[in-house]
């Protein structure tokens, strides 16, 4: 067996905080040729093995199916409890060799941690997270905690044993053990005393480490602290992840011409009013712009002027920034440099594509939204015409902003039939420029097959109350509706899109239709939920019961 040890012991410190003595080894280098290897490494077993008893210290060998990447082991291996004298360890070809101090405590068990930043040497990870446990006494602990955290990334669970320490405070600090949860979101603990324990699921690039509710996304259960029995297995814990709102922040000003420009905030703003909002000129003057929400991009606002900015630095402030709820933010300003080039472009369209596909929903819509490149100052009736079949089709306008116009057809939609919206240029005035090099701007509509609805029905068993349902339909972009749940724990949700579904349940304690996701501080723990392990097919003109879903203790 090649084996390469270097006489410098260093330490670091591993996710659990446990500082481990690394002798490296020379690198050993795969045969070339071939198809690249993307089988992952396997874990064969220790020596001795796992859940041996009464183990006084020495070596330990981790064995796996190929050569390891020595520089994957730092990170990748951590024990606990802490040894007081730090654990040496030496690769050799696929072994890992731990060497542990004989001063460990009495009748206690050692868990060792290897996660899925371990690779082989063509940077193949482990499938899944190992936990093995040896006991200095004559039995081991057997506790488990396991579960789920549901979201679309890479996550970890953190845990700590209380022994009487606050909660909250725990959550900021480095986790006694650390478990990575596999490709479709389970965890599992092993080898747990009986006792309290407080869990936190965090993004997994953050495992290990302590909360930093700036950097760091985290979610909390619906349960703060766990008590464990000896022996007992604790599952079906579940954790959904989210990433907290931080303060509101106007982070800058695109000023695009004289008149008009966007001021941009650092999150999606709902349900916001402003207090205050002016704009210094550079000869000191003061200008009360217009201001309107984008209304895909929630995070901007348009700002138009009925006077013109004076060349140099301007100032935008803004006294009060007042959101629907959460406190509000006080005297936000920024600078930013205005331009007097003169605009001579023509307006075009940002959307939508001048052919356009539309699928009728239930409603006779959908809105077709225009959007143009400039705020439109002014403007006629006669700027805007539907046409179908040569004959005109009476049609209900709508200005969202000075940039953005939506469409309807007064009686809506009809399937398999095309529509042809026109924009006549002589009736567009935009705030600055030139409007559409051409007299008629024309957008061809569409409208294919309408979109077919149904129903879905079914009961809860084992739900906490009160609770409602919340679907999610699987597309590119998700849809999402909300039922309530009755007394006989029976739900009905008519005039749903046909179309593959996620149920969710959740206790609805604050009855505000919503899921919440608990917060750190104040410390808050999340709202019960269950997800269906199965999805539910909604066909058109169907009423399909789902039976009984019987929620997993």
């Amino acid at each position: 067996m090649k084996r390469a040890i270097i006489t410098k012991t260093f330490y670091f410190l591993s996710s659990l905080g446990i500082g481990l003595a690394i002798y490296s080894c020379a690198a050993i280098a795969p045969p070339s040729g071939g198809p690249d290897d993307e089988t992952a490494p396997k874990f064969i077993g220790s020596i001795p093995e796992s859940g041996s008893t009464e183990f006084m210290g020495g070596k330990v060998i981790l064995q796996f199916s190929e050569y390891i990447d020595k520089k994957s082991i730092d990170r990748a291996i951590s024990i606990s409890p802490e040894p007081q004298t730090p654990v040496d360890v030496i690769y050799e070809d696929d072994e890992i060799h731990l060497f542990f101090p004989e001063e460990l405590l009495l009748n206690q068990t050692y868990i060792i941690s290897i996660n899925r930043t371990l690779t082989d040497e063509r940077n193949v990870a482990l499938d899944k997270s190992i936990q093995i446990a040896f006991s200095t006494g004559s039995t081991i602990e057997n506790g488990k905690i396991m579960g789920r955290v549901f979201g679309e990334e890479k996550y970890a669970v953190h845990l700590w044993k209380l022994n009487g320490d606050i909660i909250d405070t725990l959550f900021f600090s480095k986790p006694l053990y650390v478990s990575e949860a596999d490709d479709k979101g389970f965890f599992q603990f092993n080898y747990l005393s009986n006792g309290e324990y407080g869990a936190l699921a965090v993004d997994r690039s953050a495992a290990g480490l302590p909360l930093n509710r700036e950097r760091i996304a985290y979610g909390l259960g619906p349960q703060l602290v766990y008590n464990l029995s000896s022996n007992e297995v604790i599952k079906n814990i579940s954790f959904m992840i989210h990433r907290e709102t931080p303060k509101i922040k106007l982070t800058h000003v695109d000023w695009k011409g004289p008149r008009w420009g966007w001021m941009h905030f650092n999150q999606s703003l709902n349900d916001i009013s402003f207090e205050g909002v002016k704009i210094i000129d550079s000869d000191s003057s003061e200008l009360i712009p217009n201001y309107y929400q984008d209304s895909s991009e929630k995070s901007r606002f348009l700002l138009t002027l009925n006077d013109t900015l004076n060349e140099g630095k301007v100032n935008l402030n803004i006294k009060k920034i007042v959101p629907n709820s959460g406190p509000s933010t006080s005297n936000s300003a920024i600078s930013f440099r205005v331009s007097n080039d003169p605009d001579s472009s023509h307006l075009y369209l940002l959307k939508p594509p001048l052919t356009s596909i539309i699928n009728k929903d239930n409603k006779g819509g959908p809105l077709l939204s225009v959007v143009f490149s400039k705020p439109i100052e002014s403007f006629s009736d006669s700027a805007f015409q539907i046409i179908s079949d040569s004959d005109t089709t009476l049609a209900s306008m709508t200005k969202v902003n000075p940039m953005e116009f939506t469409f309807l057809p007064k009686k809506g939609w009809k399937e398999k039939k095309t529509y042809r919206l026109l924009l006549f240029s002589k009736y567009l005035l935009p705030i600055e420029g030139k409007s559409f090099p051409d007299p008629i701007k024309s957008i061809d509509v569409i409208s294919k097959k309408k979109i077919g609805y149904g129903t879905l029905l079914g009961s809860l068993v084992g739900a906490q109350k009160p609770s409602i349902i919340r679907l999610k339909l699987i597309s590119k972009v998700p849809e999402y509706f909300v039922s309530d749940v009755d007394s006989n724990d029976e739900f009905y949700v008519n005039e749903l899109p046909e179309g593959r579904y996620e149920l969710m349940v959740i206790n609805d304690s604050n009855k505000d239709r919503i899921f919440n996701y608990g917060t750190i501080m104040p410390l808050k723990k999340s709202e019960w939920f269950y997800i269906s392990s199965d999805t539910f097919e909604v066909r058109a003109n169907w009423e399909i019961d789902i039976g009984k879903i019987e929620i997993e203790k």
